[in-house]
């Protein structure tokens, strides 16, 4: 029989070609054994020991626990749940498994599944988009996430994403050097002042961890204001270097160009060490 035609092969046949490296083989197994329901339970449970090589294992194993998710397999979750497991180191690394981890975490949840270790809900509830949570499963739980603020990939415009949303996530953790770490990724990423203040009216934030994000906020703005004021010093030397050494022309004129930027450039660090880009503070409550 071709494996063109799927719903008539056998299900040893249908689970070897979910690993199929061609989508649309894939896509046709999958359709075909939803039709066949519990009865294709017990092999799509031995998908998540299989030996398959670690690309296809990954898309094999994300078919069954769609499958066996939309049965209502009990013994799924504990699957999906160890399946979850293994992705989280790489949601740093691409948008396609990232978006396999949150597919992962939504199967958990319709299966009412519940984490019961820090590493579990950590990152459970940073895929579930609930920072709250996601703070009070601990250092541990949150390891993941810290790993992803500490690898940073200039120019890589999915790496700017992931750190952005670990960054967001960690925001009312119970640590200063975390939510100080967190914020400076914010800062650096030109988040301004009041979007973080508002993520933290969204999140209901005590005034505890308002201070707190506050002070890594201070915090990360001196640290930007002592950079710009560093590298608007140099390109004040450079410029006025370029501008002593020439006798006129185009060059004089650079160097003129970028010594004022230079000096625009220590303003704005004035500025940032100063505290002109302050975090709102929360207003005070009514008289009554």
């Amino acid at each position: 029989m071709s494996s063109s035609q799927p719903a008539s092969a056998s299900v040893p046949e249908l689970i070897k070609q979910i690993n199929s490296l061609d989508p649309t083989v894939r896509a046709s197994a999958e359709k075909a054994l939803a039709a066949l329901g519990i009865q294709a339970a017990d092999p799509l449970i031995e998908v998540f020991s299989s030996g398959s090589f670690f690309d296809r294992k990954w898309e094999a194993k994300h078919i069954a626990a769609g499958l066996l998710t939309a049965m209502g397999e009990p013994r799924a979750a504990a699957l999906i749940a160890s399946y979850l497991a293994e992705l989280a180191p790489t949601i740093g690394a691409s948008q396609d498994y990232l978006n396999k981890a949150r597919s992962a975490a939504e199967m958990l949840t319709t299966l009412h599944w519940t984490p019961t270790t820090p590493q579990e809900a950590g990152i459970y509830w940073f895929l579930r988009d609930d920072p709250v949570k996601c703070a009070e499963s601990g250092r541990a739980g949150i390891k993941p996430l810290l790993d992803i603020l500490k690898n940073e990939q200039v120019g890589n415009a999915y790496n700017k994403l992931i750190r952005q949303q670990a960054a967001w996530a960690l925001l009312l953790f119970d640590d200063a050097s975390v939510v100080k770490q967190a914020v400076r990724t914010l800062v650096y990423y030109g988040i301004t002042p009041e979007a973080i203040s508002e993520r933290l009216a969204v999140l209901n934030a005590s005034p505890e961890q308002i201070q707190q994000v506050s002070t890594g906020h201070a915090s990360a703005v001196s640290y930007l204001g002592f950079v710009e004021i560093v590298l608007g010093l140099g390109a004040v030397l450079i410029g006025f270097g370029m501008f002593s050494t020439t006798q006129g022309g185009s060059q004089s004129i650079t160097g003129m160009v970028i010594a004022v930027g230079g000096v625009f450039v220590i303003l704005m660090g004035i500025m940032s060490i100063r505290g002109k880009r302050q975090l709102s503070k929360p207003a005070p409550p009514e008289s009554a």
